[in-house]
């Protein structure tokens, strides 16, 4: 999410769009084997993987006009990025330490 911001910011003027999204909690194989009491305690009721890939689809099925770039998306819809007092908001020097690492793993100029 914060690096979709940061993307978005950089590329503002490039004719690029970035977006995060959260596809919900889906019946999967990896939430059963990593979170078991989770999923057993939720059985029936998590979407399935074909729902959790609905927002994403949808994304990049849009015109970019209709999209906010840096935007987050949950359920087809642009949505809150951070929760209140979940320590969501990464720092702007973390996030600037994250792309610099990135541009020297990839020898690229991001």
């Amino acid at each position: 999410v914060a690096l979709t911001e940061k993307w978005a910011e950089i590329y503002n003027n490039k004719g690029i769009g970035f977006y995060s999204m959260h596809p919900g909690w889906a019946e999967t194989p990896g939430v059963a084997k990593s979170l078991p009491s989770f999923s057993k305690s939720f059985s029936g009721k998590l979407r399935s993987s074909e729902e959790g890939a609905d927002t994403i689809i949808w994304l990049a099925l849009q015109a970019k006009e209709k999209l906010a770039s840096g935007s987050f998306y949950f359920d087809r819809a642009e949505a809150p990025k951070h929760l209140t007092f979940a320590a969501t908001r990464d720092s702007h020097a973390a996030i600037n330490s994250i792309v610099d690492s990135l541009r020297s793993l990839s020898a690229l100029s991001l």
